[in-house]
């Protein structure tokens, strides 16, 4: 043989190729198990808040099918009970993208350091197998993550998660908007949130009011707008909320605001349960469904009444443990016709402080005890898995600063 090197050489080649060709086809086999999970991250850079998540899986310890992805505020998590057929659907995507045609880490042509890094994996059991992809990932993995995300999107719609709202940026003002603390009235007479900084300033007492030293925050939630005005100068704070300038609707508003802080679950003196909802609504033991509990019987009146029991009473009255409910005759005393008393879960005394952001009068129903009680049932966490520092959702932030801004105000007065 003229080039017996080069013959080996072939020979030797055909040997790994029958060797190889086998072991890939093995590899690319779609696992025979069941699928389980599919956890997609993306994280790890300069800002700890630029954290995504899609993560479906089976929670052992609530024994639900639970999906959870990152919505469009920073650090949001929408979190909801999903069936079979979610997860049917995502191995469908799964399948018809070859996923398991990765190769797991793709190292990068350049690593960028302090960038995030994103990574997929998705479990199956009985065989435990794994598909996994990170790295400098190559477009057709990308293909099928973001069609799996966009299918993840379609099932959690429009929900938020608790305690979310729509910030506003780089937009100053809204001009023309009736607006309120509760207490005082204000109009924007042009797009500019000076007004409302005047306002706080005047409050501080503090002469010349110059909205120097001041900041805001702007949210708009549904049809409404609110307006955090901070002072740094004097240590102060407080919210403000856009309203159609009528005095009747503000006074209406005000007293939703007050019977949202019912929210929770209460015991009355015969121990049956009542759920009270953030938007006054209550469901009682006889009840299929949730009923107004709050009603204006005369929308061109601010006066409420409240059902209890199918009966209508004039108030409520909050107490040490829960509340009372009130029923007036004319210039009689107000007779108490029931007392419930709040039934709390995992020291959460106060849930409204994460729904709903809190208003100068809401705070003003509260004593001091209350208002304590109430900055400890705020809901924080650590802002990402990487870091431990302490995250509040837009609501739990503004109040937390409310909170704070009133508890010293009283310690002063």
């Amino acid at each position: 043989m003229k080039h017996p090197f080069f013959a080996i050489f072939i020979l030797l080649t055909i040997v790994l190729l029958a060797v190889h060709i086998p072991m890939c086809a093995k590899s690319l086999k779609f696992p025979s198990g069941k699928f389980v999970s599919y956890q997609f991250t993306r994280g790890g850079g300069m800002d700890p808040l630029d954290f995504t998540t899609y993560y479906l899986r089976h929670d052992e310890e609530t024994g639900k099918d639970l999906l959870t992805i990152s919505g469009d505020c920073r650090g949001e998590e929408i979190t909801v009970e999903v069936d079979d057929e979610v997860f049917d659907h995502c191995l469908k995507l799964i399948r018809q993208h070859k996923l398991q045609r990765s190769k797991g880490y793709y190292e990068p042509l350049f690593q960028l350091l302090d960038a995030p890094s994103s990574s997929f994996t998705i479990l199956f059991e009985e065989p435990f197998q794994i598909i996994s992809g990170s790295g400098d990932m190559p477009s057709f993995l990308w293909d099928g993550i973001n069609d799996i995300h966009r299918y993840f999107k379609s099932i959690i719609g429009d929900r938020k998660a608790e305690g979310h709202v729509d910030r506003i940026y780089g937009a100053d003002g809204v001009k023309g908007l009736s607006w309120t603390d509760g207490i005082n009235t204000f109009t924007t007479a042009t797009e500019s949130f000076v007004e409302l900084k005047k306002a706080l300033r005047g409050i501080t007492g503090n002469d010349d009011r110059e909205p120097q030293e001041m900041g805001y925050s702007h949210f708009h939630d549904g049809d409404q707008h609110y307006v955090h005005i901070l002072d740094y100068k004097n240590d102060c704070n407080r919210l403000y909320y856009s309203f159609d300038g009528s005095d009747v609707s503000r006074a209406q508003m005000v007293r939703r605001q007050l019977t949202s802080l019912l929210c929770g679950t209460y015991m009355d003196g015969d121990g049956q349960r009542y759920l009270f909802t953030v938007d006054g609504f209550c469901k009682g033991p006889k009840d299929t469904e949730p009923q107004p509990f709050i009603i204006f019987p005369d929308l061109s009146k601010p006066d409420p009444q409240y059902r209890w029991k199918g009966k209508m009473a004039d108030d409520f009255r909050l107490t040490t443990d829960g509340f009372d409910i009130i029923r007036t005759s004319g210039r009689a005393k107000a007779t108490v016709i029931g007392h419930f008393k709040r039934i709390v879960e995992n020291d959460e005394v106060w849930p409204v402080v994460n729904e709903r952001f809190l208003s100068q009068p809401m705070m003003d129903a509260l004593t001091m005890e209350q208002l304590e009680q109430m900055l400890k049932s705020i809901h924080s966490k650590p802002d990402t898995p990487f870091t431990g520092m302490q995250w509040f959702t837009d609501i739990g932030g503004v109040n937390h600063d409310l909170l704070i801004s009133e508890m010293k105000k009283r310690k002063k007065d």
